[in-house]
């Protein structure tokens, strides 16, 4: 839970929205609660609830802003769209001409607009570092441009390569563009730079600081000389190799991905030593996750924070009384 990893307060759902499936008796989860810190305060029980869980995310955003504005502060904003399942409001997709998809996008776009103006109307938005980015690739109803591939499957650009917006007004440079690689695993060594704290020194950092290449500074470089697309890919520079299985037989590609973003010429056999090399530093990397993951959690004896959703309102009538 996250009081139990550092935040200090929360509001949202615990889990993905997704394992809420109306009229699929196969899914026997308990309520898909709202909680607050850690007490379920509303419920989500059908799709009109559903619509609402994006709107609802941003106002706990915005105040959590208003609240924390006259201090240094971290808001951590994880939106459950544009995942599935697709629920819009009707005048959203009315809006949208009846896209979900762009509806959902757009929702998203709305949101972040209005936490950038949450920081303006504070006049804290030249002290504050915006930064937005995404899980994975599309999953099958957005398009990924000149990309190979989307969420599942193998490991090509399409499934797990995005973009990412970095805004801090009086910092860093608009429009500057950088094409140096860097991972969501490199925020929290970053931000430590940034903000004057240490990094753990008792357990392993995968990440690096890249504050320079967020900060718009010429010539800076990723301190990745290797990067993991889990255990079926990696990149060193411009070459890229990608592993996948088809039944019993095992598959090996390499791309040249300044010639071919799109990964479509496959290089494997004009270059077999640097298939080999790539390769063995990908193998390396899998011995390493075997042997220094850490174990999984378990709790003795779970139990659902709402087992039923007596009493409890919905999302929707949580916000009618101002609950949020």
């Amino acid at each position: 839970m996250p009081l139990a990893q550092g935040f200090d307060e929360y509001e949202g759902i615990p889990y993905s929205n997704d394992m809420w499936v109306r009229g699929n008796p196969k899914r026997k989860y308990p309520p898909l609660p709202w909680i607050k810190g850690n007490q379920a305060v509303a419920h989500i029980p059908d799709p009109e609830n559903q619509t609402l869980i994006t709107d609802a995310i941003t106002d706990a955003a915005v105040d959590f802003i208003e609240r924390h504005k006259g201090e240094p502060f971290f808001c951590y904003v994880p939106h459950s769209a544009v995942h599935s399942p697709h629920m819009v409001t009707p005048s959203r997709l009315t809006k949208a001409k009846d896209d979900v998809m762009q509806a959902l996008v757009g929702e998203i776009d709305a949101s972040t607009g209005r936490i950038l103006n949450a920081l303006r109307k504070h006049g804290i938005d030249k002290d504050t570092l915006v930064l937005f980015t995404n899980d994975n690739g599309g999953a099958g109803k957005t398009s990924s441009g000149p990309l190979r591939g989307h969420k599942f499957g193998p490991k090509y650009e399409g499934h797990m390569r995005v973009s990412t917006l970095v805004w801090w007004p009086g910092k860093i440079p608009a429009g500057t563009v950088s094409s140096e690689i860097m991972a969501t695993i490199d925020l929290l060594p970053t931000v430590a730079k940034l903000t004057g704290q240490p990094v753990p020194k008792d357990r392993i950092i995968d990440g690096h600081d890249v504050s320079d290449i967020l900060l718009g500074k010429d010539e800076a470089k990723s301190p990745h000389l290797f990067h993991y697309y889990e255990k079926d890919g990696v990149r060193q520079g411009k070459w890229k190799l990608v592993r996948y299985r088809v039944k019993a037989d095992r598959f090996a590609e390499l791309y040249d991905l300044e010639k071919d973003l799109g990964e479509r010429n496959d290089l494997s056999k004009k270059y077999p030593e640097k298939v080999k090399s790539l390769a063995e530093a990908l193998d390396a990397h899998v011995a390493r996750i075997e042997t220094d993951s850490r174990p999984a959690g378990f709790v003795e004896n779970p139990k659902p924070l709402l087992a039923d959703s007596k009493g409890v309102p919905t999302l929707a009538e949580l916000r009618k009384k101002g609950g949020r």
